[in-house]
């Protein structure tokens, strides 16, 4: 980093990471921040001499201690949202999570029915063959006090009665059986595949602490989304929140190819 100086560099940038906050400063572990001598050279010399320098993820607080703080000027930077709950990938997860509990779930549910269905056409079918013995023990009974005629009619009228309230019973179980499985999988049965909504302000900014230390070191924080970017002209800075935010990295990378482009178009 010693040979860092505007006359070998255009612009220079800052990819943050945990190194930033605990190597090139001592933010992470320190109540007074301090940046690294070089690092707060370099960040002295690209400003004087109007070159643009570009910061992510917690790098921006470089800017805060050394510009701001130090030398009192009034940069704009953004470190994402404050917040203190973990969102994005980790909801992803959760998500998951749940979507495998609710198969399985599901697919115990449809095991059940199914052993009841074989339970109640089995239960149906022995129900079937009692009605049809008391029937025949019924129609000789009459058979032998009446007639064959009588017999045969009474017979029938029996065993037509039992087979009836014996299969409404069976029917209105696995009705009920039935419309249990699909009130408890709905979610399952849809095929609305339309992604979650949105977060709410404030969820997936894990470190959203560093927003208020920021402030207090006199920098001008705007809460921007981990796609956004913050540009100023003044200072010639340009930041994005990148990994502050929970997110995947494909939000990242659109954030941070943001700032790559603005850096550009200020050489």
């Amino acid at each position: 980093m010693q040979d860092l100086t505007p006359s070998v560099a255009d612009a220079v940038v800052f990819p943050g990471g945990f190194g930033a906050a605990k190597n090139l400063s001592n933010f992470a572990v320190s109540s007074a921040p301090e940046a690294d001598p070089e690092v707060a050279r370099v960040l002295r010399e690209f400003h004087a001499a109007g070159r643009p320098v570009g910061m992510c993820c917690i790098a921006p607080v470089l800017a805060a201690i050394v510009l701001a703080k130090e030398d009192g000027v009034r940069v704009k930077i953004t470190l994402g949202k404050k917040g203190s709950r973990g969102g994005g990938s980790e909801r992803g997860r959760q998500l998951a999570a749940v979507a495998v509990a609710a198969a399985v779930a599901a697919a115990a549910v449809a095991a059940v029915a199914v052993a009841l269905a074989v339970s109640l056409a089995v239960s149906l079918a022995v129900a079937l063959a009692v009605a049809v013995a008391v029937a025949v023990a019924v129609s000789l009974a009459v058979a032998l006090a009446v007639a064959p005629a009588v017999a045969l009619a009474v017979a029938l009228a029996v065993a037509l009665a039992v087979a009836l309230a014996v299969a409404a019973v069976a029917l209105a179980v696995a009705l009920e059986i039935m419309k249990f499985w699909l009130d408890n999988n709905k979610k399952l049965l849809s095929d609305d595949s339309s992604p979650p909504p949105p977060l709410p302000p404030g969820e997936g900014w894990p470190y959203g602490g560093a927003v208020d230390k920021a402030s207090e070191m006199g920098a001008e924080v705007e809460e921007l989304s981990v796609d956004e970017v913050c540009v100023d002209a003044d200072n010639r800075l340009v930041t994005t929140p990148a990994f502050m935010y929970d997110g995947e990295f494909h939000q990242v990378q659109d954030g941070v190819g943001k700032m790559v482009g603005e850096l550009v178009r200020m050489i």
